[in-house]
């Protein structure tokens, strides 16, 4: 999974980010139809972490 950040936010610079330190930053949700929604939340899930986005998209 790819994500697009600002080039000087903290996970820039690394080449991978575990699923545990997502919930500190603000995330963009989608639609509950899009797929990539469901496969986040399945990893939350298995993580025991909620996800709650600071935004959401339909688009």
């Amino acid at each position: 999974m790819c994500a697009i950040v600002r080039n000087d936010h903290p996970v820039a610079f690394r080449e991978q980010v575990d699923v545990a330190d997502l919930p500190r930053y603000p995330l963009i949700g989608m639609n509950k139809d899009f797929r990539i929604q469901s496969y986040m939340n399945v990893m939350f899930n298995q993580e025991r972490l909620v996800l709650s986005p600071a935004y959401s998209c339909n688009l």
